[in-house]
């Protein structure tokens, strides 16, 4: 996005291109002027009632969730081996 705008393309071009609203990227570009690249992709922590858990908890079932989708789609992979799925991916993965 912010590589687009680089580009001199519009906003609202970029928007339509990402799948975004105009008003998310021109936010995103604000925040990329005024604090670089990190204020533009990291949110800065809010007010509000303080979190539950914490950033080590947080990643930890982040972690959890994308192992399970992994084994989730490994599993359905080999317990369905058809054409579409050989073709697809060939042998990047190995059942059994």
């Amino acid at each position: 996005m912010l590589r687009q705008l680089a580009d001199l393309q519009t906003i609202r071009k970029v928007a339509r291109y990402m799948g975004l609203t105009p008003k998310t990227v021109w936010l995103t570009s604000q925040r990329y002027q005024q604090g670089g690249l990190d204020r533009a992709l990291y949110e800065r922590t809010r007010p509000g009632k303080e979190a539950r858990l914490d950033r080590q908890q947080r990643q930890r079932i982040d972690l959890t969730l994308a192992l399970r989708r992994k084994t989730d789609c490994i599993h359905f992979v080999c317990n369905r081996p058809n054409d579409f799925v050989r073709r697809f991916l060939g042998d990047t993965v190995m059942c059994g």
